[in-house]
């Protein structure tokens, strides 16, 4: 099973929108799953996030809120990867036997 980024946002939101097509792709490449997660579900989460969304979060980790960058967001999923432990191998990292 797929490692999970928690995409916290809610409904007509254009950031929110913009957001997750930033962060699809990267999630893609990393064989990450995205689930999204409707913060007006839930009175704690639209407690917390209400005026940060969109939210990204892999590992317990923010990867960014507010107005995503691809670049940003691709930096910090390397950080939280590799802090973590991961068995994922960047592209071009893996030893020829």
């Amino acid at each position: 099973m797929a490692e999970q980024i928690s995409f916290y946002s809610k409904s007509d939101c254009p950031l929110c929108d913009t957001g997750l097509v930033k962060l699809v792709p990267l999630a893609d490449k990393l064989g990450l799953e995205i689930v999204k997660i409707d913060i007006e579900s839930d009175p704690d989460l639209l407690e917390r996030y209400c005026w940060r969304i969109p939210v990204a979060v892999l590992r317990q980790e923010e990867l960014g809120w507010g107005r995503l960058s691809s670049g940003a967001l691709e930096r910090r999923l390397g950080e939280v990867l590799a802090s973590s432990g991961s068995p994922k191998t960047s592209p071009g990292s893996q030893k020829e036997t």
